[in-house]
């Protein structure tokens, strides 16, 4: 009797499979996120995608396929609002014609005014809204899913992820990114990613490969023609960049990361560390160092090491520490890591170390411990908004360049802007602020005139003096091609 009725149950999900995969299927990029809820038994499921990936097509068959197989079942479709989704999804009978010529076969009614579909087997999929978010402590479900999570209110989220439990339930998230990474989508994401019962998907909308590629790339020159550059790569290659009126870093080209995080492409702003080591490498008699602390000994200690070229004054933020962990934030703790990072990145040259004038602490202790002398910033320490406008400036001509060890530095200029007076915020810009003391450091108050080239590449060539404001006077050298080439080799 028990194989019997096995053996019902297989034709009956072939023949449901079979009759769901002919009004519609899956395309390569949608492949995994099925294979991890139905075949791997991931009950935390979400995925960052780009517009025209497919989502609300994968929601509904993903509601569809637990219906089917599944008697009795409770079955949520969650979007930001109802009535918005009322008119997106229910109007156009998006959900419930979704089965096609199937539709009588497996359903039993369809309830207008509560948005409900009932299937023939006693389960039903029913739209909900977000924006109701008290009426989610009441469900019982045996599935649902999140649409467009960004912009759900995430009240609903506190009160319903509980009533997955009783049941282990599963729950699919998707969505395009947010514009912050302060946001409750990318803590979610975090969350899921660490818990077992959990799979993380990135897809951009070219892993549709229905999507025409040359049409992406005129949508991408159109976007950066329009200064949308930001907007594009949030809805197009799902990341979180920040951009908008109140950002202070529009114009951060930061790179594309894959769904684990890892880098995976240069951007104008962000390069792969190995890149910027062998650009400084090729010359490195071209370059000065310099290490910037701001220190911190509540809520994040920031110190970045970077290489100035001494022709074209270009910066390059080759590491960083960003730690914001109490007991790690101590001198002990951090200046031999600082240490560490200045020998591996140039052991056969002097550092010039700068730190915040206000934390004299940090430089008595590391008088104190290791008998070395750091220099205070206290150059433009009160006029914070004209060493960010320089540094939109070198941004802009492509002279401020971040390795991408530096993920702090980048996630505090992506996410960096004014609050809605216009003021800039006083907090998150720990690593900014080590920033601007070290081109204050540098003396880079000021984008260069003009780009100079490498002395051999002239024969006449003048050394630079350092002065106030970083004028620069200019000073006749005769290079004969021997001494060049000694000095560069």
């Amino acid at each position: 009797m028990e194989i019997t009725s096995n053996l019902q149950n297989a034709q009956y999900l072939g023949t449901v499979l079979a009759d769901l995969h002919s009004v519609w299927q899956p395309h390569p990029g949608q492949i995994g996120v099925g294979k991890a809820l139905f075949y791997e038994g991931k009950r935390r499921v979400m995925t960052r995608c780009g517009r025209k990936w497919g989502k609300t097509e994968m929601s509904i068959y993903v509601l569809y396929r637990w219906a089917l197989t599944t008697p009795n079942g409770q079955f949520y479709y969650i979007a930001p609002f109802y009535n918005q989704a009322s008119e997106i999804i229910w109007k156009p009978g998006r959900l419930q014609n979704f089965l096609g010529k199937h539709k009588d076969t497996y359903l039993a009614d369809v309830h207008e005014t509560d948005k409900r579909i009932i299937f023939k087997n006693g389960s039903f999929i029913k739209l909900v809204g977000s924006d109701n978010y008290e009426a989610g402590r009441g469900f019982n479900p045996d599935g649902a899913i999140y649409d467009e999570f960004k912009d759900h209110d995430y009240r609903f989220h506190q009160g319903f992820a509980d009533n997955l439990l009783a049941k282990k339930a599963p729950l699919l998230i998707v969505g395009t990114p947010p514009e912050l990474f302060d946001h409750f989508f990318v803590r979610t994401e975090e969350e899921f990613k660490l818990d077992p019962r959990g799979a993380y998907f990135k897809r951009p909308t070219h892993t549709n490969p229905y999507i025409d590629k040359e049409e992406l790339e005129l949508e991408k020159q159109a976007a950066i023609n329009k200064g949308e550059w930001a907007k594009y790569m949030r809805e197009i290659e799902a990341e979180i960049v920040p951009g908008g009126a109140n950002a202070i870093f529009p114009m951060l080209e930061i790179p594309r990361y894959d769904e684990k995080g890892d880098f995976i492409g240069n951007s104008r702003h962000v390069n792969r560390h190995a890149d910027l080591v062998a650009e400084i490498n090729q010359y490195p008699k071209d370059w000065k160092f310099y290490a910037a602390y701001d220190p911190g000994s509540s809520s994040c200690f920031a110190a970045l090491f970077a290489a100035v070229n001494v022709f074209s004054k270009k910066l390059i933020i080759l590491d960083e520490i960003y730690e914001k962990r109490k007991i790690e934030m101590s001198t002990r703790r951090i200046y031999p890591r600082a240490k560490a990072k200045m020998r591996e990145l140039a052991p056969r040259y002097d550092w010039y170390q700068v730190y915040d004038n206000a934390a004299t602490w940090f430089y008595n202790e590391v008088m104190a411990e290791y008998r070395e002398a750091i220099t205070p910033c206290d150059k433009d320490v009160n006029r914070k908004e004209e060493k960010l406008s320089v540094m939109k400036d070198f941004l802009l001509e492509d002279l401020f360049v971040i390795s991408d060890r530096c993920k702090g530095l980048i996630q505090e200029m992506s996410t960096y802007a004014t609050d809605d007076e216009g003021k800039i915020p006083k907090k998150n810009d720990h690593a900014i602020d080590a920033a601007r003391y070290l081109m204050n450091a540098a003396h880079l108050n000021t984008v260069p005139r003009e780009r100079h080239k490498r002395p051999e590449d002239r024969r006449e060539w003048t050394s630079v003096d350092y002065m106030d404001d970083n004028d620069i006077v200019a000073q006749p050298i005769d290079f004969d091609e021997d001494l060049t080439e000694e000095f560069y080799e």
